[in-house]
C-alpha cells in the first residue's frame, strides 16, 4: 500500500509539471498585454430630493462698467426687471451707457436692471464680438453697472471645460473635469451674490469663454456626465482643481486659511510630467516685488532686504515666506505671496530654488497652480493610461460620491 501511494503521489507530482509545463509553453507562444485591473465605481445615484440643482445661474461678466455695445442678429426681447415691462426691439447693434446715475439706450433713459434674450432660438446676443448663450442682465449698482449672463448649468459648463482644459485631450479627463467644474459651481453659488451673480468668469473663480470657445469634444463631455455632481457626507464638496500639481497635491489648509477637509488630501501624482511647463525658471527684481507686495499685502518699506521660506508644508510647497525690508520683517502665506507677485510669473509655491542674485531673485519649481484637489494635466495622463472619470475624481478626491442632481 506505501509503494502504491508514492506511485501515486509520483504521478500526481509528474501531473502538476506537465501541465505548468504546458501552461508556460502557451505564455511564451501567445504573449499578452498585462493591464493594470481597474475596478469602476457603482453607477451615480439620485442625489437627495430636497436638494436641488437651478435651472439657471448667474455668470459675472463685466463689473463696474459705463458704457458697453450688446448685439444680436434676431430680435432682442427686452424686459424692464423693476418695471416689469417688456418690449421688442429690432435684430442690431445697441450701445448702453451710463449718465447721470441712469441707463441709456440710444439717448432715450432705461430701467435699473434690464433683462436682454434672442427672441429666435440658435441666435446669441454678443457682447462685442463674442457670442453668450442664454440672457444678458444689466444692473446698475451706484453710478455703474454690471453685465451679468444668465444661463443654464450645463450651457455654462460648456464655455468653462474648453478654457479649463484641451479638447483634444483623453476623453475621460474632460469627463472628470466636467463633474468636477459642475460641483464647483454647485458648491459656490451666490460666492458673489453682493455683486449680483453666482460666480465671475475669471481665474478667481471658473475661467468662462462664452460659445465662441466650446469645442464638441468637452460639449460631450458636459452631456455625458448630466447632472453628476460629487458629494461627501451629503453635501457637494468644494472640488477645487488646478492646472499641475507638480508631483504632488497639497492639503487645503495649508495653502489657504481653511479648515481640513478629508477629500482633499496630499497625495502623490506622477501623471503629470508630460506638461511642457512642469519645470519652471523666473527672475523678478527686488524693485518690482516691493512694488507688487505693496500693493497687494501688508509689506513696507523702500528696500528688499531678504526673502525666506519659513515654513514648508507636506508635499515641499512654500507654506511661509518671510519678507525683510528696511522697515521690518512680514510672514506672508506662501499662496498669498505667489498671488501678489502674479500667478503667471510664479505658477506655484513648489519652489525648487530660491536664489538671490544682483539685484533681483531666481525662482526655480514644479507644477502650476495651487496644488490643491484635482491636477488636470494628471488626469490628463491618466485618462491616457486607461483610467474611467469615475477613477480619476476618486483618485483626486477620495471618499466622495457621485450623485446625479
Amino acid at each position: 500500500m506505501a509503494i502504491l501511494r508514492n506511485q501515486e503521489i509520483r504521478l500526481a507530482l509528474l501531473t502538476i509539471l506537465l501541465f505548468n509545463a504546458g501552461c508556460a509553453v502557451s505564455r511564451r507562444a501567445a504573449p499578452v498585454e498585462e493591464k493594470p485591473l481597474i475596478i469602476q465605481p457603482a453607477a451615480p445615484s439620485e442625489a437627495p430630493k430636497e436638494l436641488k440643482l437651478p435651472e439657471k445661474v448667474k455668470i459675472g461678466l463685466r463689473v463696474g462698467m459705463s458704457e458697453i455695445k450688446i448685439s444680436c442678429e434676431a430680435k432682442i426681447i427686452v424686459r424692464d426687471i423693476d418695471n416689469k415691462t417688456r418690449q421688442e426691439w429690432g435684430a442690431g447693434h445697441y450701445r448702453f451707457a451710463v449718465a447721470n446715475r441712469r441707463l441709456f439706450v440710444g439717448g432715450i433713459p432705461r430701467g435699473k436692471k434690464l433683462l436682454l434674450a434672442s427672441a429666435e432660438q440658435g441666435h446669441h446676443l454678443q457682447i462685442g464680438p463674442k457670442p453668450y448663450r442664454g440672457e444678458i442682465i444689466l444692473t446698475m449698482v451706484g453710478g455703474k453697472f454690471n453685465v451679468v449672463n444668465q444661463l443654464s448649468v450645463d450651457d455654462y459648463l460648456k464655455g468653462v471645460l474648453p478654457r479649463e482644459v484641451g479638447p483634444t485631450w483623453a476623453k475621460e479627463s474632460l469627463k472628470a473635469q466636467a463633474v468636477a467644474s459642475r460641483t464647483y459651481l454647485v458648491s459656490h453659488l451666490g460666492q458673489h451674490g453682493r455683486d449680483g451673480f453666482d460666480l465671475c468668469s475669471d481665474v478667481h473663480c471658473q475661467v468662462y469663454g462664452g460659445v465662441d470657445k466650446e469645442h464638441p469634444a468637452t460639449n460631450t463631455a458636459v452631456d455625458e456626465t448630466r447632472g453628476e455632481v460629487l458629494f461627501y457626507k451629503g453635501k457637494p464638496i468644494k472640488s477645487f482643481f488646478h492646472s499641475n500639481c507638480g508631483g504632488s497635491t497639497e492639503e487645503a489648509e495649508h495653502v489657504w486659511q481653511i479648515e481640513h477637509l478629508n477629500y482633499l488630501p496630499r497625495k502623490k501624482c506622477g501623471f503629470g510630467t508630460a506638461n511642457p511647463r512642469y519645470h519652471w525658471v523666473k527672475d523678478i527684481s527686488n524693485s518690482e516685488i516691493l512694488r507688487l507686495l505693496k500693493a497687494k499685502t501688508r509689506v513696507t518699506g523702500t528696500k528688499l532686504v531678504s526673502i525666506q521660506i519659513k515654513m514648508k508644508s507636506g508635499s515641499g510647497r512654500a507654506e511661509k515666506v518671510m519678507v525683510k525690508t528696511d522697515t521690518g520683517v512680514f510672514t506672508l502665506k506662501g499662496n498669498n505671496f505667489r498671488i501678489a507677485l502674479g500667478p503667471e510669473a510664479i505658477r506655484s509655491t513648489l519652489w525648487t530654488n530660491l536664489k538671490k542674485l544682483r539685484g533681483s531673485y531666481r525662482f526655480e519649481g514644479r507644477g502650476w497652480g495651487h496644488g490643491v484637489g484635482l491636477c488636470q494635466w494628471g488626469a490628463k495622463g491618466q485618462a491616457e493610461h486607461g483610467r474611467g472619470y469615475r477613477d480619476i475624481l476618486e483618485f483626486y478626491y477620495p471618499g466622495t460620491q457621485i450623485l446625479i442632481w
